[in-house]
């Protein structure tokens, strides 16, 4: 039987900073809160002082609320407000990173409205594909976006991240949830029952509603990502470009209708790029450039042709990766009157490289 992994979050500095000012700010005693929270009485002690690694997320966000004494949409408010400053009063980007616990409340608990515009685009791409809201709600349960995990089991409708850092400063946020979403969610969500909805949430009815017709996944994050932007739904990287008027990697689309038939639905299902009819259309050019290339060779000399072809399989054979990476370098963009220079430089390079050849 599969382990459950709780949702946890590391105890960063920041972490138990934010923890010990707030006691302070209101005046709670660290032994009086962790007997609130059914825990032995130095446990938020030890949490302040580095000797608790981790905690589970829950048990944060029940402690911040004992912590500030307010509950339901109060608490939302003021928490949404107190992380939001937070972030703004973050020096750069990669501060953020590491701060699970922040990823988790603006992606989780952060609700967001819900536009009209976004109402309109699930409600005709299900009568499109004529699918009924339950029917939908089954398919986000499916969890198809979900990375496999075999030996662990994930608590449902919760937000797990891990952060990667390396490269240098080359941070990347991953993600992952497995739904549970009751099977009237979306039909509350359609007839505005339900007004407000979170990040993760909204990302998956979006990623999932674009893989109803088609198993164009790439294609469907793309969109995804496009229509959350252009609706208010940031990520916590995007929230920290927004406080610090900084540019965003990805721009909203420029939404200019002029078709009278033409509505948001139709541009958002049209303007993004289909990547699985992309990328067939791009292989076959790249398939036919090279057999224009062997054809040309053959022509030219027969033998030589030959043995280009078998030096090319041969290192496909040792190291495919390396092959791929040096066709898709920007060797186009090397001056004409240069490349003999670079044919030359390259050619001493590998040499080098064969002559130090343990």
């Amino acid at each position: 039987m599969a382990q459950i992994q709780k949702q946890k979050v590391k105890l960063t500095d920041l972490l138990k900073e934010t923890i010990k000012d707030l006691r302070k700010t209101y005046n709670k005693r660290g032994d009086i809160l962790s007997k609130e929270l059914d825990r032995g009485a130095s446990y938020v002690s030890q949490l302040e002082n580095g000797k608790i690694k981790d905690i589970e997320f829950d048990l944060l966000n029940l402690m911040f609320q004992h912590i500030v004494g307010l509950t339901g949409n109060d608490y939302n408010n003021y928490i949404q407000k107190y992380i939001f400053e937070i972030i703004n009063n973050m020096s750069s980007r990669e501060l953020l990173y590491s701060e699970e616990w922040i990823h988790i409340f603006t992606m989780q608990i952060l609700q967001i409205d819900i536009s009209d515009d976004i109402i309109e685009i699930i409600k005709k791409k299900l009568e499109q594909v004529q699918y009924t809201p339950e029917q939908f709600v089954k398919k986000i349960n499916q969890n198809i976006f979900n990375r496999q995990w075999f030996d662990i089991k994930r608590e449902v409708n919760k937000l797990y991240v891990h952060i990667s850092s390396s490269n240098y400063d080359n941070y990347s946020t991953y993600t992952d949830i497995t739904y549970s979403l009751p099977e009237d969610y979306v039909a509350k969500i359609l007839s505005k029952e339900i007004t407000s909805i979170s990040f993760i949430f909204m990302d998956g009815i979006l990623k999932n509603l674009y893989t109803l017709e088609t198993d164009d996944k790439a294609g469907a994050i793309k969109k995804t990502e496009k229509i959350l932007f252009d609706n208010g739904f940031f990520d916590t990287i995007e929230i920290f470009e927004n406080l610090h008027n900084l540019s965003h990697q990805q721009q909203p689309l420029k939404v200019d209708i002029q078709d009278a038939d033409t509505d948001l639905f139709t541009f958002y299902d049209e303007v993004i790029v289909n990547y699985n009819e992309k990328y067939e259309k791009l292989k076959q050019q790249a398939i036919e450039k090279l057999d224009y290339a062997f054809e040309r060779y053959r022509q030219e000399h027969r033998s030589y042709a030959c043995e280009t072809l078998e030096k090319i399989l041969d290192n496909m054979d040792g190291d495919l990766g390396l092959i791929m990476v040096i066709l898709s370098s920007p060797l186009n963009n090397i001056p004409r009157d240069m490349r003999h220079f670079f044919w030359e430089d390259c050619k001493a390079l590998i040499e080098s490289y064969l002559k130090s050849k343990p």
